[in-house]
């Protein structure tokens, strides 16, 4: 019996050299196509063009569900993509996730600038990312402007750049988190948090960790302490997508920071208080 979803598996267990130009790879642009019809579709890698069949095994029947293997050099898998579900069994490469609209894309790790000027769907990594998760693809100067992404590990520099709407959750981030932040909301579970907010205009940089010195002061400045009720909607919208967030930080204490004061002073930062 053939399964619901279509899986490709690398024939010789890795791609050949060369950048993948995955665009292609996206299951709503085949709808209704069998495993025969996408056997001779074609795929660039480097400077050369394969069949799908030269490069995958692929199984199952017609679904808008694709288990894909992982490869670093990826680039551009699921942009723009507006339904169905991508499962990466792997590295999601770069850029993953560009201006997506809709949908489903996870993987268990992905490079530069995913989900950048993500426009809508969810992107779920269950791994690290590189640098810029969330910002500006290179035709825009916006970050991601709706939609979510939940990182479960590390994610690299200037996580949230230029963000402007949406939901993005990191477990630790390196520096610069939040750098030139428009508006919506970076969520980051642990410190230490090494210049976030840099030229932050609006928006809201979300610290779950109780324990990190925050040395973000003096562009940044202490204001109320108190217990927001943002705070619980936005965690609580991270436990519905199955994001494990500490119990306490839901009903938690939160220290107010505005900043940065060197641009605008609108945007703010909010820590966790531990309790005395």
């Amino acid at each position: 019996m053939m399964s619901a979803d279509v899986t490709f598996r690398w024939k010789r267990g890795e791609p050949p050299a060369g950048t993948v130009d995955a665009r292609s790879l996206l299951p709503e642009k085949y709808p209704g196509a069998g495993v025969s019809e996408l056997a001779g579709l074609p795929l660039t890698i480097g400077n050369r063009s394969y069949r799908w069949d030269d490069l995958f095994d692929i199984e199952g029947d017609t679904a808008h569900i694709w288990r894909l293997p992982g490869c670093e050099n990826y680039l551009y898998l699921g942009a723009r993509m507006s339904c169905g579900t991508l499962i990466v069994e792997g590295h999601a490469g770069d850029y993953a996730g560009l201006q997506m609209r809709g949908g489903l894309l996870q993987a268990e790790g992905a490079g530069h600038r995913v989900g950048a000027n993500l426009q809508g769907g969810l992107i779920h990594i269950h791994g690290h990312v590189g640098m810029e998760a969330g910002g500006p693809a290179p035709d825009s100067m916006d970050g991601m402007v709706d939609g979510e992404i939940l990182v479960d590990g590390n994610a690299g520099p200037r996580a949230g750049f230029r963000l402007r709407r949406g939901l993005l959750s990191v477990h630790q981030a390196e520096e610069e988190a939040g750098y030139d932040l428009q508006a919506g909301t970076l969520v980051i579970q642990q410190g230490p948090l090494r210049f976030p907010g840099l030229n932050m205009r609006r928006g809201t940089i979300l610290l779950l960790d109780s324990q990190t010195n925050p040395d973000w002061l003096p562009y940044f400045q202490a204001e109320a302490c108190f217990e927001p009720v943002i705070v619980r909607m936005i965690l609580g919208r991270l436990v519905q997508l199955h994001y494990a967030v500490p119990r306490d930080a839901i009903h938690g204490t939160y220290q107010l920071y505005s900043g940065d004061h060197l641009v605008t002073g609108q945007g703010e930062i909010l820590q966790l208080q531990g309790r005395e």
